[in-house]
């Protein structure tokens, strides 16, 4: 494919976008019959609905510019696809809460990818001018890192910690200097403090096409 523009490239970037949501929407509706967790399978339901809202804007933003062949096959998110249906057949059935958590991460994985592709798909609308598939791209966005936030606070009631092994200690080399004291780690310690939750915005459901 030959991209003339910036605006083809725009449409290409696009194109992988949809097809990427397209796999993403199949390994969803797998990925639930796999969850053991009731709010991770609310979750991963509630994650493909909002995939098939995101492929219509997407769809509708194509079809505002002038066409180019549409991309069939996603490589990135078919890679990792197959990553991720390789460490489900590993976790296997022995621990429910393991499985949960590798569902989890899968899913932010995917959502880690999706938020890249959409920033740059945003930065590409701001060089063309384009201010209504900005505010497209925004919500698309918003909608992606609530999941994201969502996600990450289910991983606290998939994992059982009574299932997870203690690590074990790993005797030290002989002439390793002698641990710091309470005083010693308290004087060079530094207080983090948790992130800050991102507000709940609402997502376009509709949208006009873009001038």
């Amino acid at each position: 494919m030959n991209l003339r523009n910036l605006s083809d490239l725009f449409l290409y970037e696009l194109w992988t976008l949809c097809d990427a949501k397209k796999q993403v929407i199949a390994v969803l509706l797998r990925m639930s019959r796999l969850a053991s967790n009731y709010e991770l399978l609310e979750e991963l339901k509630a994650h493909t609905d909002q995939a098939k809202g995101h492929m219509y804007l997407i769809r509708t933003i194509i079809s505002s510019y002038q066409a180019i062949p549409p991309v069939k096959n996603c490589a990135a998110m078919k890679g990792l696809i197959a990553s991720s249906e390789l460490l489900f057949h590993n976790c296997g059935a022995a621990n429910a809460g393991v499985l949960d958590a590798a569902l989890i991460c899968t899913s932010l994985d995917i959502l880690h990818y999706e938020l890249a592709k959409l920033e740059r798909l945003r930065l590409y609308a701001k060089l063309l001018s384009d201010r209504q598939t900005v505010t497209i791209l925004n919500a698309v966005l918003d909608d992606s890192i609530e999941a994201k936030h969502r996600l990450a606070e289910l991983m606290g009631f998939c994992v059982d910690l009574n299932s997870v092994s203690a690590p074990k200690s790993i005797p030290a080399p002989s002439g390793t200097p002698a641990p710091l004291s309470a005083a010693g780690r308290s004087a060079g310690s530094h207080q983090l403090t948790s992130p800050t939750r991102l507000s709940r915005l609402s997502t376009i459901s509709k949208a006009e096409k873009p001038s």
